[in-house]
């Protein structure tokens, strides 16, 4: 029995083995590698129990089973299951990329004004898109580029009424791709610096310009917008969230060997150096862009600090991580992402 035990442990190493080769390679998705990795795991765990075994070949219809036979089966079709995520994983970066410049090449009428382009991914954003744009164009004099990332509301609608430039994406691709969208645009017209702003009212109008400002008097190639930096400026996150900040804080210092207290802001600016960086490539991890990007950027020697800025609730209460279940996936997937970085060539 003993034998077996070993042959099955070797042959999931071995799976697994293969599974992190095709995420450090590109050639699956890392949210796609969680499937795998918790299918090796289960069928890991199952092969310590005849009994359940037996049970599951009864269901199956097999009579007389062997365990052995049931688990071999179950590893086989592990590895037909990574072969087709990797076809899936191939054909949706196809997509994305074809999506990404058909929408940049029909800007045909876009002029460029400034140095600094801020872009907004948004989605399904009516409530709040008119009045921030309104509030940027007042302070500001740099240009506006809107993400519309596949929303089914009237953002496109009120975005064309008020005259502000935006691409359309013909579907939800996510918020990294969003972002990586716009980074492709602004390598096209050759901008200096990109200021990510999100769309849903948190981050400040007056960041901006703290942002601004701090780039250009530092050898920064990204400056971070914290909002936990000061203590005045008092952010309420839920627990699970709190959690996860905590955990790639301590990630990030230990790697870094720097103390970043805002590790998921997504208000930042970037010279055109970072940006082109993460829009080759398939480079920018693009499902949840947070530590791993800080990692990404630490690895290949980019400078990035972070200065305080002041963020409010969201609105409407939600977060592309709200709910236990979304920020549990969060977590592994932050978590895979970074092994990922690690185990990783320089780029």
């Amino acid at each position: 029995m003993k034998r077996i035990y070993i042959f099955i442990a070797s042959v999931v190493l071995l799976l697994l083995i293969y599974l992190i080769y095709l995420v450090k390679n590109k050639k699956i998705n890392i949210e796609y590698s969680i499937i795998g990795i918790l299918s090796l795991i289960i069928i890991f765990l199952l092969s310590f129990s005849v009994k359940l075994l037996n049970k599951i070949a009864f269901f199956l219809g097999v009579a007389y089973p062997p365990s052995l036979i049931i688990v071999v089966i179950f590893l086989l079709g592990i590895f037909i299951l990574l072969y087709i995520t990797h076809i899936l994983s191939k054909l949706t970066n196809e997509k994305k990329s074809l999506m990404q410049e058909l929408v940049i090449s029909q800007m045909n009428k876009f002029k460029k004004n400034s140095e600094i382009l801020i872009i907004l991914p948004a989605y399904n954003e009516q409530k709040n898109i008119e009045s921030l744009i309104l509030n940027i164009r007042k302070n500001y004099e740099y240009d506006i580029l809107v993400i519309n990332d596949g929303s089914t509301d009237k953002t496109a609608y009120i975005l064309d009424n008020i005259n502000c430039n935006h691409l359309d994406l013909t579907f939800n691709s996510g918020y990294g791709s969003a972002l990586e969208t716009g980074y492709k645009f602004a390598i096209k017209y050759d901008y200096e610096y990109i200021v990510q702003f999100d769309a849903d009212g948190q981050h400040s109008i007056e960041s901006i310009s703290k942002l601004v400002k701090s780039i250009k008097e530092s050898n920064n190639d990204v400056v971070i917008g914290s909002r936990f930096l000061e203590n005045k400026n008092r952010y309420n996150t839920g627990f699970a969230r709190k959690i996860g900040i905590i955990l790639f804080r301590f990630i990030v210092r230990v790697i870094t060997k720097k103390k970043m207290t805002d590790p998921t802001s997504g208000l930042q600016i970037l010279k055109m150096r970072a940006f082109e960086f993460f829009s080759k490539n398939n480079r920018f991890p693009t499902k949840y862009p947070d530590a791993d990007m800080i990692l990404l950027l630490h690895k290949n020697d980019f400078k990035f600090s972070e200065i305080s800025v002041k963020m409010y609730q969201n609105k409407e209460g939600k977060s592309m991580h709200s709910g236990v279940i979304k920020n549990f996936i969060y977590m592994v997937q932050m978590l895979l992402s970074i092994f990922v970085i690690l185990i990783s060539n320089k780029e």
